[in-house]
Protein backbone atom coordinates (compact mmCIF):
# COMPACT_ATOMS: atom_id res chain seq x y z
CA UNK A 1 0.00 0.00 0.00
CA UNK A 2 1.78 3.13 -0.86
CA UNK A 3 2.16 6.01 1.78
CA UNK A 4 -0.45 8.36 0.70
CA UNK A 5 -2.90 5.88 0.85
CA UNK A 6 -1.94 4.52 4.23
CA UNK A 7 -2.20 8.35 5.55
CA UNK A 8 -6.08 8.67 4.14
CA UNK A 9 -7.21 5.61 5.40
CA UNK A 10 -5.49 6.40 9.28
CA UNK A 11 -7.13 10.26 9.25
CA UNK A 12 -10.37 8.73 7.72
CA UNK A 13 -10.20 6.30 10.94
CA UNK A 14 -9.75 9.11 13.44
CA UNK A 15 -12.40 11.12 12.20
CA UNK A 16 -14.52 8.29 12.47
CA UNK A 17 -14.24 8.08 15.77
CA UNK A 18 -14.45 11.53 16.48
CA UNK A 19 -17.89 11.55 15.05
CA UNK A 20 -16.85 14.20 12.46
CA UNK A 21 -16.83 11.88 9.30
CA UNK A 22 -19.49 11.42 7.03
CA UNK A 23 -20.45 9.71 4.27
CA UNK A 24 -21.57 12.28 1.98
CA UNK A 25 -18.58 14.50 2.54
CA UNK A 26 -16.41 15.36 0.06
CA UNK A 27 -14.86 18.52 1.21
CA UNK A 28 -11.48 16.81 2.67
CA UNK A 29 -8.46 16.80 0.81
CA UNK A 30 -5.47 14.89 1.12
CA UNK A 31 -2.49 15.88 -0.17
CA UNK A 32 0.41 14.03 -1.43
CA UNK A 33 3.44 13.60 1.05
CA UNK A 34 6.07 14.89 -0.81
CA UNK A 35 8.66 14.01 2.20
CA UNK A 36 11.69 11.27 1.33
CA UNK A 37 14.02 9.59 3.50
CA UNK A 38 16.61 12.29 4.56
CA UNK A 39 20.08 12.06 3.16
CA UNK A 40 21.45 13.07 6.58
CA UNK A 41 19.88 10.06 8.45
CA UNK A 42 22.97 7.65 8.54
CA UNK A 43 25.40 10.37 9.06
CA UNK A 44 23.37 11.05 12.27
CA UNK A 45 22.91 7.41 13.37
CA UNK A 46 27.03 7.37 12.95
CA UNK A 47 27.72 10.62 14.77
CA UNK A 48 25.46 8.92 17.87
CA UNK A 49 27.69 6.23 18.06
CA UNK A 50 29.77 5.96 21.52
CA UNK A 51 33.91 6.01 20.91
CA UNK A 52 33.58 2.17 21.81
CA UNK A 53 31.48 1.74 18.73
CA UNK A 54 33.29 3.27 16.15
CA UNK A 55 36.37 1.52 17.46
CA UNK A 56 35.18 -1.61 17.25
CA UNK A 57 33.75 -0.88 13.66
CA UNK A 58 37.63 0.60 12.58
CA UNK A 59 38.88 -2.67 13.44
CA UNK A 60 35.83 -4.41 11.64
CA UNK A 61 37.24 -2.86 8.30
CA UNK A 62 40.86 -3.30 8.90
CA UNK A 63 39.96 -7.05 9.66
CA UNK A 64 37.65 -6.94 6.63
CA UNK A 65 40.57 -4.96 4.15
CA UNK A 66 43.42 -7.25 5.59
CA UNK A 67 41.77 -10.24 4.71
CA UNK A 68 40.88 -9.31 1.14
CA UNK A 69 44.46 -8.39 0.80
CA UNK A 70 46.11 -11.37 2.34
CA UNK A 71 43.60 -13.50 -0.33
CA UNK A 72 45.08 -11.73 -3.54
CA UNK A 73 48.50 -11.65 -1.80
CA UNK A 74 48.09 -7.87 -2.37
CA UNK A 75 50.63 -6.99 0.16
CA UNK A 76 54.12 -8.02 1.29
CA UNK A 77 53.38 -10.45 4.07
CA UNK A 78 55.18 -8.92 6.93
CA UNK A 79 52.98 -5.97 6.51
CA UNK A 80 50.18 -8.20 6.24
CA UNK A 81 51.29 -9.95 9.87
CA UNK A 82 51.73 -6.12 10.99
CA UNK A 83 48.03 -5.28 10.36
CA UNK A 84 46.94 -8.19 12.14
CA UNK A 85 48.98 -7.39 14.71
CA UNK A 86 47.49 -3.73 15.37
CA UNK A 87 43.88 -5.10 14.50
CA UNK A 88 44.50 -7.68 17.79
CA UNK A 89 45.63 -4.76 19.70
CA UNK A 90 42.94 -2.35 19.18
CA UNK A 91 40.57 -5.34 19.67
CA UNK A 92 41.80 -5.82 22.76
CA UNK A 93 41.05 -2.19 23.73
CA UNK A 94 37.67 -1.71 22.24
CA UNK A 95 36.58 -5.42 24.14
CA UNK A 96 38.05 -3.55 27.64
CA UNK A 97 35.88 -0.34 26.53
CA UNK A 98 32.55 -2.82 26.71
CA UNK A 99 30.45 -1.90 29.48
CA UNK A 100 30.61 -4.27 32.41
CA UNK A 101 33.72 -5.95 31.50
CA UNK A 102 35.57 -6.64 35.15
CA UNK A 103 39.03 -5.80 34.67
CA UNK A 104 39.83 -5.87 38.50
CA UNK A 105 38.32 -7.08 41.63
CA UNK A 106 39.23 -8.00 45.06
CA UNK A 107 37.02 -9.04 48.13
CA UNK A 108 40.25 -10.65 50.01
CA UNK A 109 38.23 -13.20 51.57
CA UNK A 110 40.93 -15.63 50.58
CA UNK A 111 43.03 -14.20 53.47
CA UNK A 112 45.62 -13.15 50.52
CA UNK A 113 46.72 -10.59 48.59
CA UNK A 114 49.10 -12.52 46.47
CA UNK A 115 46.56 -14.32 43.99
CA UNK A 116 42.97 -13.37 42.15
CA UNK A 117 44.26 -11.08 41.45
CA UNK A 118 47.96 -10.77 42.30
CA UNK A 119 48.92 -7.67 44.24
CA UNK A 120 52.62 -6.25 45.21
CA UNK A 121 53.67 -4.40 47.36
CA UNK A 122 56.43 -2.00 46.55
CA UNK A 123 56.91 -0.10 49.71
CA UNK A 124 56.12 -0.02 53.15
CA UNK A 125 53.53 -3.17 54.94
CA UNK A 126 50.29 -4.59 53.83
CA UNK A 127 48.56 -7.73 54.89
CA UNK A 128 45.35 -8.99 54.98
CA UNK A 129 42.86 -8.94 57.93
CA UNK A 130 40.67 -11.67 58.25
CA UNK A 131 39.96 -11.07 62.25
CA UNK A 132 38.10 -8.54 63.98
CA UNK A 133 35.55 -6.21 63.15
CA UNK A 134 37.42 -4.33 60.76
CA UNK A 135 38.64 -7.19 57.63
CA UNK A 136 40.35 -6.40 54.61
CA UNK A 137 43.72 -5.47 53.00
CA UNK A 138 45.23 -3.12 55.78
CA UNK A 139 48.47 -0.87 56.32
CA UNK A 140 49.25 1.13 59.15
CA UNK A 141 52.39 4.13 58.60
CA UNK A 142 53.39 5.40 62.21
CA UNK A 143 52.92 9.14 61.61
CA UNK A 144 52.51 11.04 58.13
CA UNK A 145 55.72 13.12 57.43
CA UNK A 146 54.17 15.17 54.40
CA UNK A 147 50.29 15.79 52.72
CA UNK A 148 51.73 15.43 49.47
CA UNK A 149 53.22 12.57 47.12
CA UNK A 150 54.54 13.99 44.52
CA UNK A 151 54.78 12.07 40.67
CA UNK A 152 58.00 10.88 41.39
CA UNK A 153 56.99 9.50 44.80
CA UNK A 154 54.03 7.60 42.55
CA UNK A 155 56.65 6.16 40.35
CA UNK A 156 59.14 5.14 42.80
CA UNK A 157 55.67 3.04 44.77
CA UNK A 158 55.57 1.34 41.68
CA UNK A 159 59.45 0.45 41.28
CA UNK A 160 59.77 -0.52 45.27
CA UNK A 161 62.39 2.24 45.04
CA UNK A 162 62.97 3.34 48.75
CA UNK A 163 65.65 5.94 49.76
CA UNK A 164 68.32 4.58 50.93
CA UNK A 165 68.90 6.68 54.07
CA UNK A 166 65.74 6.76 54.86
CA UNK A 167 65.32 4.25 58.74
CA UNK A 168 61.88 2.96 57.66
CA UNK A 169 59.10 3.21 54.82
CA UNK A 170 57.46 7.09 54.78
CA UNK A 171 54.37 5.38 53.04
CA UNK A 172 53.30 1.96 52.22
CA UNK A 173 52.26 0.95 48.36
CA UNK A 174 50.66 -1.57 46.81
CA UNK A 175 49.42 -2.18 43.21
CA UNK A 176 47.44 -4.90 40.63
CA UNK A 177 48.91 -4.61 37.43
CA UNK A 178 45.64 -5.13 35.27
CA UNK A 179 44.07 -4.27 31.69
CA UNK A 180 41.75 -1.47 32.73
CA UNK A 181 40.11 0.30 30.11
CA UNK A 182 40.17 4.22 29.84
CA UNK A 183 36.45 4.81 30.63
CA UNK A 184 35.66 2.94 33.84
CA UNK A 185 34.06 2.59 37.73
CA UNK A 186 35.53 1.76 40.72
CA UNK A 187 33.78 0.95 43.51
CA UNK A 188 35.90 0.65 46.73
CA UNK A 189 34.45 -0.11 50.50
CA UNK A 190 37.38 0.66 53.17
CA UNK A 191 37.14 1.80 56.67
CA UNK A 192 39.70 4.75 57.94
CA UNK A 193 41.35 4.14 61.51
CA UNK A 194 43.03 7.73 62.29
CA UNK A 195 43.38 11.12 60.71
CA UNK A 196 47.09 10.28 60.53
CA UNK A 197 47.60 10.24 56.66
CA UNK A 198 46.10 10.65 53.30
CA UNK A 199 45.38 8.26 51.28
CA UNK A 200 45.80 7.51 47.70
CA UNK A 201 44.68 5.36 45.07
CA UNK A 202 44.28 5.30 41.19
CA UNK A 203 44.80 3.88 37.48
CA UNK A 204 48.33 3.98 36.28
CA UNK A 205 49.83 3.80 32.54
CA UNK A 206 53.13 2.65 32.19
CA UNK A 207 54.95 -0.15 33.10
CA UNK A 208 57.16 2.40 35.35
CA UNK A 209 53.82 4.43 36.58
CA UNK A 210 54.49 7.02 34.29
CA UNK A 211 50.98 8.60 34.11
CA UNK A 212 47.98 8.21 35.66
CA UNK A 213 45.07 9.71 37.46
CA UNK A 214 44.95 9.87 41.32
CA UNK A 215 42.33 10.36 43.87
CA UNK A 216 43.54 11.48 47.48
CA UNK A 217 41.28 11.29 51.17
CA UNK A 218 42.86 13.53 52.97
CA UNK A 219 41.40 13.03 56.89
CA UNK A 220 41.56 16.21 59.09
CA UNK A 221 42.35 18.40 55.92
CA UNK A 222 40.33 21.52 54.73
CA UNK A 223 40.16 20.12 51.50
CA UNK A 224 39.05 16.44 52.00
CA UNK A 225 39.57 15.06 48.49
CA UNK A 226 41.26 15.86 45.76
CA UNK A 227 41.40 14.42 42.01
CA UNK A 228 45.02 14.42 40.00
CA UNK A 229 46.13 13.81 36.71
CA UNK A 230 49.83 12.59 37.31
CA UNK A 231 52.75 12.36 34.01
CA UNK A 232 55.93 12.00 34.62
CA UNK A 233 57.03 14.62 37.91
CA UNK A 234 53.95 16.58 37.21
CA UNK A 235 51.32 16.62 38.77
CA UNK A 236 47.86 18.63 37.98
CA UNK A 237 44.71 19.21 40.24
CA UNK A 238 41.47 18.55 38.22
CA UNK A 239 39.08 18.84 41.20
CA UNK A 240 38.67 19.09 44.99
CA UNK A 241 36.18 18.71 47.77
CA UNK A 242 36.98 21.90 49.92
CA UNK A 243 35.39 21.16 52.73
CA UNK A 244 36.63 17.96 55.73
CA UNK A 245 35.77 14.48 55.46
CA UNK A 246 35.90 12.33 58.17
CA UNK A 247 35.30 8.59 57.99
CA UNK A 248 36.90 7.96 61.27
CA UNK A 249 34.39 6.55 62.85
CA UNK A 250 34.78 2.61 62.32
CA UNK A 251 32.47 2.00 59.56
CA UNK A 252 32.57 0.75 56.50
CA UNK A 253 32.59 3.86 53.94
CA UNK A 254 31.88 3.33 49.88
CA UNK A 255 34.13 5.53 47.48
CA UNK A 256 32.81 5.17 43.61
CA UNK A 257 34.63 6.63 40.74
CA UNK A 258 33.75 6.75 37.32
CA UNK A 259 35.56 7.99 34.19
CA UNK A 260 33.19 8.27 31.41
CA UNK A 261 34.67 8.30 27.32
CA UNK A 262 34.68 11.67 27.28
CA UNK A 263 36.73 11.84 29.89
CA UNK A 264 34.18 13.41 32.71
CA UNK A 265 35.13 11.78 36.08
CA UNK A 266 32.52 12.14 39.49
CA UNK A 267 33.29 10.83 42.72
CA UNK A 268 31.31 9.88 45.27
CA UNK A 269 31.70 9.24 49.25
CA UNK A 270 28.52 6.96 50.51
CA UNK A 271 26.01 7.78 47.34
CA UNK A 272 26.96 11.88 47.85
CA UNK A 273 28.69 13.29 45.19
CA UNK A 274 31.97 15.13 46.05
CA UNK A 275 33.55 16.40 42.61
CA UNK A 276 33.15 16.58 38.86
CA UNK A 277 35.81 17.17 36.14
CA UNK A 278 36.94 16.11 32.74
CA UNK A 279 40.02 15.15 31.52
CA UNK A 280 41.40 14.06 28.65
CA UNK A 281 44.96 13.74 28.55
CA UNK A 282 45.63 10.52 29.53
CA UNK A 283 44.81 8.39 26.17
CA UNK A 284 44.41 4.52 25.68
CA UNK A 285 44.24 2.07 28.30
CA UNK A 286 45.13 1.64 31.69
CA UNK A 287 47.99 -1.12 33.41
CA UNK A 288 46.84 -1.23 36.71
CA UNK A 289 45.38 -0.17 39.64
CA UNK A 290 48.37 1.41 42.89
CA UNK A 291 47.04 2.06 46.17
CA UNK A 292 49.23 4.41 48.53
CA UNK A 293 49.07 4.94 52.29
CA UNK A 294 50.80 7.75 54.04
CA UNK A 295 50.66 7.99 57.42
CA UNK A 296 47.47 6.51 58.40
CA UNK A 297 45.93 3.30 59.11
CA UNK A 298 43.42 1.96 56.81
CA UNK A 299 41.59 -1.38 55.78
CA UNK A 300 40.54 -1.80 52.11
CA UNK A 301 37.52 -4.47 52.52
CA UNK A 302 36.77 -4.77 48.45
CA UNK A 303 37.68 -2.64 45.33
CA UNK A 304 36.46 -3.04 41.96
CA UNK A 305 37.10 -1.56 38.88
CA UNK A 306 34.99 -2.32 35.66
CA UNK A 307 33.98 -0.45 32.17
CA UNK A 308 31.03 2.12 31.68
Amino acid sequence: MKRSNLSKISLAALLIGLGTWSAGSSTLALAESTYKPWSGASQTQASQQTPTQQLQKLVADLKTVTKKAETSNAADPNFLADLNKLAAQYDQMAALNTAGTVFLWDKFSDGNYTANPVWKVSAGTWRVDTKGKTTGLTSSIGQATSNKITGNDVMKAILGVQEQQAPKSTYASIYAPAQIGNSFKMTTMFTSGDANGPLNIGPYQGANANSGYRLVYQPGNETGLLLQRIVGKKVTQLGAYNDPIGLEDGKVHQLIWSRDANGKMRVYVDGQQMIIATDTQITGNLDGWLNVNQGGTYWIREIKVEGI
